[in-house]
């Protein structure tokens, strides 16, 4: 979903803060739902922590090389949903 988070971001301030806000608890809300499953499965474990972690330092970095702070936002918001 980071792909298109960057260009959402073009909308004034308090509707980008809210939606982030809304993404970002929405992700964690269904990984709180999801987790029976990966209790089940080590696989399903293991391949959610791989895309988070690859979500998240990928993320990063690409918020690493903006100069615009909003883009930088955006991105930190999915470096911080690839955290979650």
């Amino acid at each position: 979903m980071h792909l298109w988070l960057d260009e959402a971001m073009e909308g004034p301030l308090p509707s980008t803060i809210l939606r982030n806000g809304v993404i970002v608890s929405t992700g964690v809300w269904v990984l709180v739902k999801l987790e029976p499953v990966f209790a089940l499965s080590s696989t399903a474990s293991a391949f959610a922590i791989a895309v988070g972690s690859v979500t998240a330092i990928g993320a990063t970095l690409i918020a690493a090389a903006q100069v615009d702070v909003k883009r930088v936002l955006s991105y930190l918001s999915s470096a911080y949903m690839g955290l979650m």
